[in-house]
Formats: structure tokens, sequence, C-alpha cells
């Protein structure tokens, strides 16, 4: 039954279709084979073992240390982290946990329009500034209405 139920799925049927005609085609990936430095006591792959040995690894002046020196690569993973918190408050609505889940949520905002505030003020001229602003601006205001609703739902 299951396979007549799944044999009325369009997606069904043309994944079918398509990994028949590869196999026709012998264009079919080999079988998965997991990399050597995956069955190794090494606990990195072989490009950030050699980008720590030779001491680079950021993309950035200078290289160590382990934060990101890119302002906007910065911006971009706390404004990731800040809309995860913002989704966990939300999830906690009407739970006991939804005031401390929403002042995580308002520092990992804050953390991120730091960030943001950083980024816009490292560039070195008015051209990269507009370019990031028209690039990166509406994530920003996103961010800010996400909070003003998630206070709207805290008070």
């Amino acid at each position: 039954m299951l396979r007549q139920f799944a044999a009325r799925i369009p997606l069904v049927e043309r994944l079918r279709a398509g990994f028949a005609a590869a196999g026709a085609a012998g264009t079919l990936a080999a079988p998965y084979r997991p990399q050597a430095w995956l069955t190794t006591t090494a606990s990195a792959p072989p490009s950030a073992a050699a980008a720590a040995a030779t001491g680079g690894g950021g993309g950035g002046a200078g290289g160590g240390g382990g934060g990101n020196d890119d302002p906007v690569a910065r911006f971009n993973a706390l404004f990731s982290e800040a809309r995860d918190e913002i989704e966990y408050a939300r999830e906690d609505a009407e739970t006991t946990y939804f005031n401390e889940s929403v002042a995580t949520a308002k520092q990992a905002v804050d953390a991120a329009l730091e960030a943001w505030a950083d980024a816009l003020n490292n560039l070195p001229d008015d051209a990269a500034r507009g370019a990031l602003q028209r690039g990166n601006g509406l994530k920003v205001e996103q961010l800010k209405a996400e909070l003003q609703a998630l206070d709207e739902m805290h008070a």
C-alpha cells in the first residue's frame, strides 16, 4: 500500500525516473567511503589541520585567536544566532522559561547590532558602506522588528 501511495506523488516519480536515468547512463556515484582523515585519530580535516600548522585559518589579518576577523562574517554569525534565540523565545511563550528566553534573545540582538555597527565603521569608504547597507540593511531591520514583536508578546 505504501508503494501505491508513493507512486502517486509526483516528486517521488521524478526522483525515481532521475535515478533510473542516471543508473542507465552510468553516472551514479561510487558507494560512500569515508575519507582517511575521518577514520584516523585526527580530529580535523586536512585543510583545517594545514591551516592550523601554517598559522593561517582566518580570512583576516593576524589569523589567530580562533575568532572571526571579518566584521561582516561576524555580523552574519551573530545575526543567525540572534534569529535562533528569538525563535527559541517564541517557542517558550506561555512557559516559565519565557522571561529568561526573551532576555537571552535581547542580548543576542544587541551583540548582532553592535557587530553591524562595527562592520559599517570598519569599511574604508562610503561606497563600500552603501553596498553593505544595501546588502544587509534589511536583515538588521528584520531583526529589530522581530525583537519588537517578541517584546509585544512579552508585555
